[in-house]
């Protein structure tokens, strides 16, 4: 049965090129809307391995020095770029005293043997030197969860990979040293895989955990019934020692689910509330919330999953009972909140599931039937709102993205949602969406659509939501590389302030080196950015943007092969300078800086030694504007 899936389709207004934003969402059989096969645990089974046959690509040295100069801030680099499997950890904490400390899975190396946790920390004036080295000193480890303990102790808690797993745990000391030991607690059934933690308890200083069971995929075993088990730990003197051991919460066990994925769950904690973010994909959407520091728990259900519990994708389903085939579910990244009077608010990013064959262990997420969505104990159980997504940029009512011209991360075209909140009450999301107007043509395998960050706001509780701006753009990153690189795996630090405090990956190539396109292996780069409340809520836009067409700046002809004309036109007089980029934004070739009076110009410019291939021509005068040029042979 062929059907179109028409989420909602609101015409708005965002920063820059955005116009209509359009949920026009595709069904499944759009060539956009391609079928991803699921296999679960994939991504973690090849995370020590080598990539082999890659040329790692070397980016401008230059471009460091332009993002750090002001807007945003490089705090860190890695060669491994999968931040997570699916939603994101807390990796930035604002302290509320002007500081902020945050981390991120970082590798120096071209097959990530020395992959740990890096970490950066802003006195109020500057952030530290990017890191390079983990913090780490005991084995290899992997996706770090930051918090901070009441007396004022940075606690960092990771895993070990490759086995023997575990769980890991790093102390920053008034001194500013770091002090490491294995938990040994986080054991079952032979050992867990991607914590999430937090801090709360009367005192601020209960430790809350969760993790997963090593899966069978990763030569685990099948705990109470589950293939991969989300399992609770509570320590009530900040990680010292734990009084709650592999504790199975209700709602969360294999009457519930047969298995969850890596990162498909999420905690937050405030005071003696705590609230822990459930994703099967073939499952409820649902939290599992304590009132008592994690002595009794309750279940409630986000999106409910309309087959019968716990779903088998081996056996299947009755059709004659539901008729539909494809249900709508969680990509498995999402984010939870509990707020200063204990209600819990929850964003994630939705699509739709597809089980094509019965009698196997595959199923078909479509990645375009996508949505994020947010919810919140008072709206009751289900009862879900969609609030952001990707953009039809250029308002003609369909997504100009060909066939699966984007980077393969595994999720949904919007996805990653991260939340905080002010002490007003409102409530603001950011999260990571494919974009039509920018992309690489030369990516790995071909061309590739970036994806660009998106913040919006609440100021109502969550019961309206402005409409989604962009951040990626020359108020907040640099006013010509923004343009060209990938934006993905944001997280919020909870508190806002006067500002959203946002880190996120940068890099140049859309796509994972590990998995996914397995693109060649280089440096990925962890970005901090702050942004402006109004901003969040669409109460101010950015500066007005200088297009090719206001000042005529053409390139003919294009394509070309031995020369082209640049033209302009200049209402000032003043210095022109003309450079060459390629896509990752190394300077080609410098076509010269002169002085222009006022009027109409057409310089002359030779491509002798330029290869063929797809660049940017940036002309320069007191502002600045790109162009693009095609070289042929």
């Amino acid at each position: 049965m062929k059907k179109i899936y028409l989420i909602f389709s609101l015409l708005v207004s965002v920063s820059l090129v955005y116009g209509q934003y359009g949920l026009d969402l595709i069904g499944k059989n759009s060539p956009l809307n391609k079928a991803v096969k699921v296999t679960k645990h994939e991504k973690e089974l090849t995370t020590f391995n080598a990539v082999p046959n890659l040329t790692p690509v070397k980016t401008n040295p230059a471009f460091e020095g332009v993002t750090r100069a002001g807007k945003e801030v490089e705090i860190g680099k890695s060669t491994y770029d999968l931040q997570s499997n699916s939603s994101m950890q807390n990796r930035l904490i604002n302290h509320g005293d002007g500081t902020l400390s945050a981390s991120w899975t970082m590798a120096t190396d071209q097959d990530w043997t020395d992959r740990g946790s890096g970490y950066n920390y802003f006195d109020g004036t500057a952030w530290g030197p990017t890191p390079t080295s983990r913090l780490e000193q005991i084995r290899r480890t992997g996706w770090p969860s930051l918090n901070r303990l009441a007396d004022g102790t940075d606690v960092v808690l990771s895993h070990f990979s490759p086995p023997p797993y575990d769980g890991n745990l790093l102390r920053k000391q008034a001194d500013g040293t770091w002090t490491e030991k294995n938990l040994g607690t986080l054991t079952e059934p032979i050992g867990v895989l991607w914590p999430r933690s937090t801090v709360g308890g009367p005192d601020g200083n209960t430790f809350h955990a969760i993790a997963l069971t090593t899966p069978v995929a990763l030569d685990g075993a099948i705990h109470k019934g589950m293939d991969g088990h989300i399992l609770y730990y509570r320590s009530l003197d900040g990680g010292e020692t734990f009084d709650k051991i592999d504790v199975v919460l209700p709602g969360a066990d294999s009457t519930n689910y047969l298995t969850l994925g890596g990162d498909n769950y999420a905690i937050h904690a405030n005071g003696n509330t705590v609230a822990v973010l459930v994703m099967g994909g073939w499952g409820d959407t649902k939290v599992i919330k304590s009132e008592d520091n994690g002595e009794t728990w309750t279940e409630h259900i986000v999106n409910e999953f309309p087959l019968p519990e716990p779903y088998d994708i081996v056996a299947g389903y009755d059709k004659t009972e539901w008729p539909n085939d494809t249900f709508d579910t969680s990509d498995g990244a999402g984010n939870v909140l509990v707020d200063g009077n204990g209600k819990v608010h929850v964003v994630y990013s939705a699509v739709t599931v597809f089980d094509d064959a019965f009698g196997n262990t595959e199923s078909f997420f479509f990645p375009a039937d996508n949505s994020i969505n947010y919810w919140n104990e008072d709206m009751g159980d289900g009862n879900k709102i969609i609030i952001g997504g990707y953009f039809d940029e250029n308002g003609n009512d369909s997504i100009d993205i060909a066939n699966d011209a984007y980077g393969n991360y595994g999720q949904g075209l919007a996805s990653y949602p991260s939340m905080g909140m002010d002490a007003s009450g409102n409530i603001f999301v950011v999260y990571s969406a494919v974009t039509e107007s920018y992309s690489n043509p030369d990516a790995n395998p071909g061309l590739q659509h970036f994806r660009r960050l998106y913040v919006q706001g609440s100021t109502d509780g969550g019961t309206t939501w402005n409409d989604p701006v962009g951040i990626i753009n020359p108020d907040f990153a640099d006013d010509f590389f923004y343009q060209y690189f990938e934006a993905v795996f944001p997280s919020m630090a909870n508190l806002v302030d006067d500002h959203l405090h946002i880190v996120y990956q940068l890099d140049f190539e859309p796509g994972l080196a590990l998995n996914g396109d397995m693109d060649a292996v280089s440096d990925n780069f962890i970005q901090y950015t702050k942004i402006p409340v109004d901003y969040a809520l669409g109460l101010s836009s950015t500066k007005e943007v200088i297009t090719p067409e206001q000042i005529k700046f053409s390139i003919t002809p294009n394509p070309a092969s031995e020369a082209v004309f640049l033209n302009f036109e200049l209402e000032e007089a003043g210095k022109v300078n003309m450079e060459l980029f390629n896509p990752i934004g190394q300077k080609v070739a410098d076509f010269g800086t002169a002085n222009y009076p006022t009027g109409s110009f057409s310089k002359e410019i030779s491509l002798a030694g330029i290869a063929k291939g797809t660049y940017v021509v940036k002309l320069q005068t007191e502002k600045t504007v790109t162009s693009k040029l095609i070289v042929v042979e």
